[in-house]
């Protein structure tokens, strides 16, 4: 029950009387002592009375249950009141109600003069006086009683306008929220339209620049296969690493907008964050000794041995990280590290900071950073070099890996780039089982952006020889065929051109190949078309490799998916187009086996440099490929040196630990023949064989200068 507040004597109140209205009531009915009150809900339940109602019913204070009024009055007297109820706009002429007890069925009822009203929640308000004929008093008293009443319905009348008012107010808002989020939506569809625009765009340009420089590429690369003199090969060389820089452009604002379309998936799989930084620093030693500067790495004990995420994509976001720290810094350290932020169920969020001591950077600077085509001060494009467009990859790729990227810098004093990473826990091991060599998951070779196929991996650097094979080249583009035709030649193949799929079919038809080359769009039939109706033929198991001018992981995926073998990526390399031809064409092995240096002559080192694996674990960043093969060169002589030093002394340890080093600074370029030398000279050292190891020194000397000569063939230099 409810206590009246009125500060006059108090009346008791029973139900739940919350209305303003009804409230309102109360307070007037403190007044008049002979005052009756009763609370209906819509079908005439009692929700509420004062005391002296409740006395006059019989009601009691544990409630009211089931009772009705149509119990409390009289049989007579139920039309009159349902009448009332039922009236749209009540009034508040009086009217006569007899009362009786339920429960004292025989005594005498009350007779009340009442009024009735409708409270803003919907109930009724009942409110009654003793009937009396005579008592002028009483007359006055219910006058006065009726008069407040009513007063007190035109003010619940106003209110209710007010609510009416304010609900209308609050539909309109409502529909403006609905519209503005329609426009939202609306918007975000049309920018999702207007990236994937971009994309599709970017994809067919991409096959449009791919197409022509395919003939400028190859025609420098057969160029410089041919005697030229000094000047003409730096001319050659010169062209053909422009010409690598432009299409390293072109991907990276391909990757861009793959990312910006949310085109690119992220893989899941087994990966050591130690490893992973472990082998960046390794990749980047080289680079940083160039400058005479530090490097190293620090992972907290707190981060999981495994866990499972997208390794390629987190070493390429450190390796532009740090190749960006030891760029712009001259002197000091670089370090990397890796700490536990947080950790949930099922997943670790880990926060990698890359230090530097470089040239730091103003924050005025560092709020536009991670934006495309932006970097801190224009005057460093020219003195360092570099489009900006690392950054904001790393940042959509951040994004995509569930974390966040920032910077805290000082200029002059040097930088943090820093990110979190959001990846999965996990109790499988690192390690993968293929055939029967047990390997880490990080260093399974996976096809690069230039070249996939669904075979086994083949080192590069070594030049297949055709023995008389035959290919079918199929190209719509004469500079293409002409490129394309000189290149098999060169690998001692024999090869025909023909314009589209429908000549690809009947040339298959008429003749023997041991390969197909397909281009991928054709006119008349392109080369997916081909392809499938190839696979329907007599002709279902020649080997059929796709070139394409796109550069889209969907492309590639498109190529295997239509039944080919693998894909070439324009511009065709030579290098790795002899990979692939040696790997398909039966008979033909591009593959070298090497046991050890002392086995075998140093002729058999075809594989001297391996430029797959090298770019792959750069993500197919070539200029810091170049700078870092530019700073191991530049050490490599140094090393040497201290090699045959140590040898002049007997020194076996010191020995030992420099050829180590030089087989881990060769394994970081991927520089083949002069890792294996340096791993025998290792064992050699350990095992104390001096004559065995003196004979290995002029052998290293001999394939450092095969490498080098190497990679200035190839445009490396």
């Amino acid at each position: 029950m409810q206590e009246d507040r009125s500060s006059q004597p108090r009346h008791t109140w029973w139900g739940e009387l919350r209305d303003e209205f009804c409230q309102a009531i109360a307070d007037v009915l403190n007044h008049h002592r002979q005052a009756y009150f009763l609370a209906l809900d819509s079908a005439g339940g009692i929700v509420g009375c004062n005391d002296a109602m409740a006395r006059l019913l019989g009601l009691g204070s544990d409630g009211f249950g089931k009772d009705r009024i149509w119990d409390m009055v009289v049989e007579p007297d139920h039309i009159r009141l349902n009448e009332r109820i039922r009236q749209t706009h009540l009034g508040a002429d009086p009217f006569l109600l007899n009362f009786v007890d339920p429960k004292a069925p025989n005594d005498s009822p009350t007779t009340l003069d009442c009024s009735l009203a409708v409270m803003s929640s919907g109930h009724f308000v009942v409110v009654g006086v003793p009937a009396r004929s005579s008592a002028e008093g009483s007359e006055v008293d219910w006058l006065k009683l009726n008069n407040s009443f009513a007063t007190l319905s035109r003010e619940n009348a106003r209110k209710g306008k007010q609510l009416e008012l304010q609900n209308s107010e609050l539909v309109r808002t409502t529909e403006e929220l609905k519209r503005a989020n329609q426009a939202l939506t609306e918007a975000r569809t049309a920018a999702l339209q207007v990236a994937e625009a971009k994309a599709d765009f970017l994809r067919q340009m991409s096959h449009e620049i791919r197409t022509p420089m395919n003939g400028v590429m190859g025609m420098v690369q057969l160029l410089l296969a041919t005697d030229l003199s000094p000047e003409q090969r730096r001319y050659a060389t010169i062209s053909q690493t422009s010409g690598r820089t432009l299409l390293a452009l072109i991907d990276d604002i391909l990757d861009l907008s793959k990312m910006e379309a949310r085109k690119i998936a992220l893989e899941n799989l087994t990966f050591s964050v130690r490893h992973t930084i472990d082998d960046v620093v390794q990749l980047l030693s080289v680079l940083a000794g160039a400058k005479g500067l530090q490097i190293h790495s620090r992972v907290s004990e707190e981060i999981p041995r495994f866990l499972r995420g997208d390794a390629q994509r987190l070493r390429q976001v450190l390796t532009n990280l740090a190749g960006n720290a030891i760029k712009f810094t001259e002197r000091g350290t670089v370090s990397l590290d890796a700490a536990l932020e947080c950790e949930a169920a099922g997943a670790v969020t880990v926060r990698f900071a890359v230090t530097d001591t470089g040239i730091g950077i103003r924050p005025d600077q560092a709020r536009a950073l991670f934006s495309p085509f932006v970097q801190a001060d224009p005057s460093t494009t020219r003195k360092y070099g570099g489009t900006g467009l690392g950054l904001a990859i790393s940042k959509q790729l951040v994004d995509l890996m569930g974390g966040k990227i920032g910077l805290e810098s000082r200029e002059g004093e040097g930088s943090t780039f820093w990110f979190t990473a959001v990846f999965e826990t996990t109790t499988e091991s690192v390690f993968e089982t293929t055939g029967s060599t047990l390997e880490p998951a990080s260093t399974v070779k996976r096809p690069s952006e230039n070249e996939g196929v669904c075979g086994g991996f083949v080192p590069p650097g070594v030049k297949a020889t055709g023995h008389g094979a035959r290919i079918l080249l199929a190209d719509d583009d004469p500079s293409n065929q002409a490129v394309g035709l000189a290149q098999l030649e060169l690998l001692g193949y024999q090869a025909d051109a023909v314009a589209n799929g429908a000549e690809a079919l009947e040339a298959l038809q008429h003749g023997t190949y041991d390969l197909v080359l397909m281009d991928s769009e054709m006119p008349t039939m392109d080369g997916y078309e081909a392809t499938r109706r190839i696979r329907e033929s007599g002709n279902s198991n020649i080997p059929i490799i796709g070139v394409t001018a796109h550069a889209m992981q969907s492309d590639r995926d498109r190529c295997i998916r239509e039944g080919m073998n693998g894909f070439l990526s324009k511009p065709v390399d030579l290098q790795l187009l002899a990979e692939v031809l040696g790997r398909w064409i039966p008979g033909i092995d591009s593959r070298v086996e090497v046991q050890t240096v002392e086995d075998a002559p140093l002729e058999q080192y075809a594989a001297i440099f391996d430029s797959e694996a090298f770019l792959q674990r750069l993500m197919g960043n070539r200029q810091l490929a170049v700078q870092i093969i530019k700073g191991f060169l530049g050490d490599v002589p140094s090393q040497l040196n201290q090699l045959r030093k140590r040898f002049d002394q007997a020194d076996r340890t010191g020995a030992r630990l420099q050829a180590h080093t030089l087989k881990g600074s060769a394994a970081s370029v991927s520089a083949v023949g002069l890792r294996a030398i340096g791993e025998e000279m290792e064992r050699a050292a350990a095992a104390g064989q001096w004559e065995h190891f003196g004979k290995l020194l002029p052998r290293a000397v001999e394939e450092f200068e095969r490498l080098k000569d190497t990679l200035e063939k190839a445009g490396w230099l």
